[in-house]
């Protein structure tokens, strides 16, 4: 709040635009907050609270509160876990409300650009799974809020686009009229999502800006016959990683694939013979998702019964890895 009355006295002062990244760092671990807002919110427990024996195991990260993905754990901890979450998440949409209501004290609501976001997504005891550390959509999915005041036509406005946290820099260029330089602009990854605001209801040409949006995560397991224990790389040289999970998302489906890592080319080794048992695939449909049931989808691995489907999305996310990684080569080699 500081920060934005001293980059709006300097507006006024120069005429100078400002750009200001606000970063809350809740709701994370551990769960504080002000004592009121558990008042605010209530707790559950997730409907499939165990992982599937469909799902690799490498593709769990084995994490607080449960130690075991195939065993519930106890209700009253879960659900003290799932409401602790939400008060915490409570208490940081206060802070933000602080922050826009500064903004709009200092009249700067009708030329500024708001983008909301996460760095990652949440699982609540979702087949198991807590915490972040996967490919899940729980670990992948995050917010994403837009308001320019400019274009009204997106105000309330809700659209099914798919869109990655890559596309926010060039998004926020284009809306605040600051066009990329032609280099800049043939070297980012994101799109910008700019048409999608100007009409969120035109579903084709959402469509046609994002067919998909991929994430990846590593894998580093202590013990070959229990891969989703301790299997976390948080301080692990990139080099030294032995398996990366890519996933690819499209409208009506999510596929992983789990290999081998190369870390001197810094590059999946798709069909090497694994050095542990443990690799594998995962798709799971998504058709009929709105996003507002976070328990109805990914609960069983559907490689198996829909083995076309696994083999167009494998090769698309092989081919988009491929040309990412050989125009990062090119890059890095000019």
């Amino acid at each position: 709040v500081l920060k934005l009355r001293l980059a709006a006295a300097n507006l006024e002062k120069t005429k100078q635009p400002f750009f200001m990244a606000a970063g809350f760092r809740k709701p994370h671990l551990a769960f504080r907050f002000p004592a009121p807002f558990l008042q605010l919110v209530a707790g559950d427990v997730a409907a499939h609270d165990t992982l599937s024996m469909t799902v690799p195991p490498i593709a769990h990260h084995d994490a607080d509160p449960q130690p075991d993905p195939y065993t519930p754990i106890d209700a009253a901890i879960a659900t003290k876990w799932r409401r602790h979450y939400r008060a915490a998440i409570a208490w940081v949409d206060s802070q933000i409300g602080r922050v826009l209501v500064e903004l709009e004290a200092r009249q700067l609501v009708p030329s500024t650009l708001v983008v909301l976001h996460s760095d990652h997504g949440w699982s609540l005891g979702e087949h198991g799974e807590w915490q972040k550390f996967s490919n899940f959509e729980h670990g992948t999915r995050v917010p994403l809020i837009v308001r320019a005041p400019w274009l009204p036509s997106s105000a309330g406005a809700r659209t099914a686009v798919l869109a990655e946290l890559v596309d926010i820099f060039p998004t926020m260029a284009e809306l605040a009229d600051a066009p990329l330089d032609a280099a800049t602009g043939r070297s980012l990854d994101g799109v910008s999502l700019a048409p999608v605001l100007r009409n969120p209801g035109d579903e084709a040409a959402a469509n046609r800006l994002k067919p998909f949006a991929l994430s990846q995560y590593m894998r580093c397991p202590a013990d070959a016959s229990v891969p989703q224990k301790a299997n976390g790389c948080l301080f692990t040289d990139r080099s030294q990683i032995p398996f990366m999970g890519y996933t690819i998302r499209t409208k009506t489906h999510r596929y992983t694939q789990w290999a081998q890592w190369n870390g001197s080319r810094l590059g999946p080794m798709w069909w090497s013979e694994p050095r542990w048992p443990t690799l594998g695939e995962e798709l799971y449909v998504h058709d009929g998702d709105s996003g507002f049931d976070f328990d109805a989808f990914e609960n069983e691995n559907c490689n198996a019964s829909e083995p076309q489907t696994v083999t167009t999305l494998r090769a698309l996310l092989h081919e988009v890895v491929a040309n990412a990684s050989a125009r990062a080569s090119r890059e890095l080699m000019a």
